[in-house]
C-alpha cells in the first residue's frame, strides 16, 4: 500500500495501484467532481454542468438550434415591411417578399387583427338607420330582426309574408319564418312535423296553393316514391324539386 495525492481535494491517502498506475483520487465523488465543470451557456446565459473534456456551448439542443437560426437570421437579407392598419413596421426575408409579390400578395398587414379591422365599414341600416361595423360591402341590416322586418314591409300586398323557391313562407317573429304549408298541416295535426322523416305534399303541384285539402302528409320515402315515378314517366334520370 502507498501513498498518494488527491488531485482534487490534495489530502493525502493511502491505496494500492491500479494496475500498476498511481492513484489520482482519493474517492470517486473526488473523480466525479473534478471531471464535471460548470459552464454559461451562450444562448440563454444558464448555468450547466458538463464533462471537462467535451466542449459543450449550449445547456440543451433546443439552444443550441436557436442559436444556430438566429445566425443564419443575421445572414439572411431582409425587407421593410408596414402595416397600413397600425403603421406597425417589421422585417421578413426578401425572397419570400419577393415569391408574394410575383404571385400577386402584397403584404400589407402585421396582423389577422389589423386585417379585420381594415376590412371593417361603417355602413347605415336600410331599415332603421342605425350606424354599425360591417365586414362586408353586400351587408346592408344591423341584425336579423331588421331584415326579416324589411322583408315583411317589402310585400305590402301580403304583409308578414314572402316567397322562397316558390313557397310562401310566413314571418312569425323573433327572426324567424315557417313556410305556410307545413304551419297548416301542423295546427290540423296538433303537433310538429318531423322534418327528417315526413314532408308536406301538394297535391295540384302549385306550391303556394296551401289549402287544406290541397296538402296530404307523407313520409320522405313516399314522398321520393311518388315524384320518381313521374320523373321516369317524363324520362328524367334525376329527380326534380320537391312540390
Amino acid at each position: 500500500m502507498e501513498e498518494f495525492i488527491c488531485k482534487n481535494c490534495g489530502i493525502l491517502f493511502k491505496a494500492y495501484k491500479l494496475r500498476g498506475k498511481d492513484r489520482v483520487f482519493c474517492s470517486f465523488d473526488c473523480k466525479s467532481e473534478f471531471s464535471h465543470i460548470f459552464k454559461e451557456c451562450e444562448f440563454c446565459g444558464k448555468t450547466f454542468k458538463t464533462l471537462r473534456c467535451h466542449n459543450h456551448r449550449f445547456c440543451s439542443q433546443k439552444c443550441s438550434n436557436s442559436k444556430t437560426m438566429k445566425e443564419r437570421s443575421l445572414k439572411t437579407k431582409k425587407a421593410l415591411c408596414k402595416c397600413i392598419q397600425c403603421g406597425k413596421i417589421w422585417y421578413i426575408k426578401e425572397s419570400e417578399k419577393r415569391v408574394r409579390e410575383k404571385h400577386g400578395k402584397t403584404i400589407k398587414f402585421c396582423s389577422l387583427e389589423c386585417y379585420k379591422k381594415n376590412k371593417e365599414r361603417v355602413t347605415k341600416c336600410s331599415f332603421c338607420g342605425k350606424n354599425f361595423n360591417s365586414k362586408r360591402t353586400s351587408t346592408n341590416f344591423c341584425s336579423k330582426d331588421c331584415y326579416c322586418k324589411w322583408k315583411i314591409n317589402k310585400h305590402l300586398d301580403n304583409p308578414g309574408s314572402w316567397y322562397e323557391n316558390g313557397y310562401k313562407v310566413i314571418y312569425i317573429g323573433g327572426g324567424k319564418g315557417v313556410k305556410e304549408h307545413i304551419k297548416i298541416m301542423e295546427d290540423y295535426i296538433g303537433r310538429k312535423i318531423d322534418v327528417k322523416n315526413e314532408n308536406v305534399h301538394h297535391i295540384n303541384k302549385i306550391r303556394d296553393d296551401n289549402r287544406l285539402e290541397n296538402l296530404k302528409l307523407m313520409t320522405k320515402e313516399e314522398h321520393s316514391r311518388l315524384h320518381r315515378k313521374k320523373e321516369i314517366f317524363e324520362g328524367k334520370p334525376l329527380f326534380g324539386r320537391d312540390y
